[in-house]
């Protein structure tokens, strides 16, 4: 059986930890890498969606095609927004909400990625 890759990593994108980014304290994020990490999850092969397996059915931008995957990608991307609001105005505090709200929902996508993979007749990594 062939190897599963992250889409992101088959599109030249080395893929983001995004459960180790999401577990550190924004208040030692500076703002540039906030604005990075924001930018990377607006981006579809780079979002935490993209971190997962490319043989997932999506659009030529990388959009998944699964309406439930994709929802949870869009959720994904709001609360990052948020958490770079909040720590554009030094509310650490929701900002770290921010982050602990957007862990959950890189939870759900993991397990609806699996479901996903598994409906195609493939095995997890």
């Amino acid at each position: 059986m062939d190897k599963l890759v992250p889409y992101s990593k088959t599109r030249g994108y080395a893929p983001l930890d995004w459960n180790a980014t999401l577990r550190r304290n924004p208040q030692y994020i500076s703002p540039v890498e906030m604005n990075q990490l924001v930018s990377a999850s607006q981006n579809w092969v780079t979002c935490a969606v993209g971190n997962q397996c490319d043989i997932i059915p999506r659009t030529w931008i990388g959009e998944p095609e699964d309406n439930i995957l994709n929802d949870l990608g869009r959720d994904f991307t709001a609360h990052m927004v948020h958490a770079r609001l909040y720590h554009g105005v030094r509310n650490f505090c929701d900002a770290r909400r921010a982050f602990v709200l957007a862990a959950r929902i890189l939870s759900a996508i993991e397990v609806r990625s699996t479901q996903l993979i598994q409906e195609l007749g493939r095995t997890t990594l």
